[in-house]
């Protein structure tokens, strides 16, 4: 329906009110559909009375109870910026409003409620501005290309839902200031090199990457500052961290002055988990996944993996089946994030992960590993007990001879057990060595046993 035609109903409608009100029980009167604006149809005396009501209309005697105020021409964003959409509506007097709902195209962004406040989880793009009077202001930041479309307004009172009769055109563009990327390869994944660029369009004295700590990394910058080179060689140096490519005297104008982002690193968050169909360790033949992790909710970025050296094809998650020994070794994967005035490379810390050969896989298995365990712990106690065994035998064999060179108490004349060596028999009694001048004493009391 064109704009004319829908303020001609409009007009209608308002007539119509009038006419209800003159005529009475001689007009017939339609209520409006769900969803739109009011519709109806009138009688010829309805017609008549129209007619005589026309000179009052167009002076400006009118109905504008009900409406939504929304821009008349459509509004253009860039991506990564913001747009701020104003918006009114009226409504008769003695209605209460209990909800208000932005639409793109037929999918509802944003609603808010008298009991439960704002709602939907694209929100936090999407901000309501306005209230549950006549204020309807939306704002989206950052834009997205996905956010063109067609915008309606809709608001709901006790007993009536009414939809702006047109909608607003949103249209929205690649920013000249976003920073790109891409990849130049001599060889392996470890050779060549990345580089961030920007459009020719974007005003500019440069790019420049840096590190974490937020200090600046020398690259190869390309003629014309709208190109910057990083060798793959300094990217795997920063394992673990993240690298920012920022366009140099970019300003964001979404944020209030003075309160633009400093040119530093972002703190990383990037790891690898690895997901196994089975518990226990990976074997030939098992399936795993491979996923990069990150808390990041970009609206635009791309995942690389390099296993072992080389490249590996995959985004956020990497699925191998069918394990084989070669599908072990070190994963590391790097998420680019795309930006306006600036992104960021997050590369993990390497993972790494073995492929067990199934020919050893019984003897790891949880079932022998568990019987193997057993034996080993019974053999331990059996092995203790013997040489505990052993060595009690062997006290108990040598204490009679021992106890009286050592002050025992027990009685010399005490039968000798039997002794693990042969005793060796003599004749009389060995005097003691007497400690004056090597001499014996000549006392039997003092002889050696």
């Amino acid at each position: 329906m064109h704009e004319r035609d829908v303020c001609l109903s409009a007009t209608v409608h308002c007539l119509l009110v009038t006419v209800h009100g003159e005529i009475g029980r001689g007009s017939r009167w339609l209520t409006q559909p769900q969803g739109q604006g009011p519709t109806s149809t009138f009688t010829l005396e309805e017609m008549e009375a129209l007619l005589l009501l026309a000179l009052s209309i167009l002076t400006g005697a009118g109905c504008q109870d009900w409406g939504v105020t929304l821009p008349v021409d459509p509004l253009a964003g860039w991506s990564g910026s913001c747009v701020t959409i104003p918006c009114s509506y009226t409504y008769p007097d003695g209605q209460l409003v209990r909800a208000v709902t932005w639409s793109r195209n037929k999918e509802r962004i944003v609603r808010l409620t008298a009991a439960a406040g704002q709602g939907y989880g694209k929100a936090e793009r999407a901000q309501f501005l306005g209230d549950l009077q006549h204020n309807c202001t939306l704002r989206l930041n950052p834009l997205a290309l996905g956010d063109g479309g067609a915008y309606f307004f809709e608001f709901q009172t006790q007993n009536q839902s009414w939809r702006s009769p047109r909608a607003l055109c949103l249209t929205v563009s690649e920013h000249p200031c976003r920073v790109n990327y891409g990849l130049a390869r001599t060889g392996g994944a470890l050779s060549g090199s990345l580089f961030c660029s920007i459009s020719e369009r974007c005003t500019s004295s440069g790019l420049y990457w840096y590190d974490v700590a937020g200090t600046r990394i020398l690259a190869k910058t390309a003629a014309g500052q709208h190109e910057s080179r990083l060798s793959m060689h300094i990217i795997w140096q920063h394992r673990g961290a993240a690298l920012e490519c920022r366009v140099q005297g970019y300003q964001n104008r979404c944020l209030p002055k003075g309160s633009q982002p400093p040119a530093t690193g972002r703190t990383p968050h990037l790891k690898v988990l690895v997901d196994a169909d089975s518990p226990g360790p990976i074997r030939e033949g098992d399936s795993f996944t491979l996923r990069c992790v990150e808390d990041s909710r970009s609206l635009d970025q791309f995942y690389s993996w390099v296993h072992n050296n080389e490249d590996l094809p995959g985004g956020p998650s990497v699925q191998i089946k069918g394990a084989t020994l070669s599908h072990g070794g070190n994963y590391t994967c790097m998420k680019w994030v795309s930006g306006t005035g600036s992104a960021y490379l997050a590369i993990s810390p390497t993972t790494y992960v073995a492929i067990l050969d199934s020919s050893d896989w019984y003897q790891l298995s949880p079932g022998p590993m568990a019987g193997l365990g057993a034996g080993v712990l019974l053999l331990f106690l059996l092995s203790n007990f013997a040489v505990y065994c052993l060595a009690s035998r062997i006290r108990q064999r040598k204490e009679p001879g021992r106890s009286l060179q050592e002050g025992s108490r027990e009685d010399p004349s005490a039968p000798q057990g039997d002794s693990l060596y042969e005793e060796i028999p003599y004749a009389g009694e060995i005097p003691c060595p007497s400690d004056d001048n090597g001499d014996y004493y000549n006392s039997t009391k003092d002889y050696c046993n």
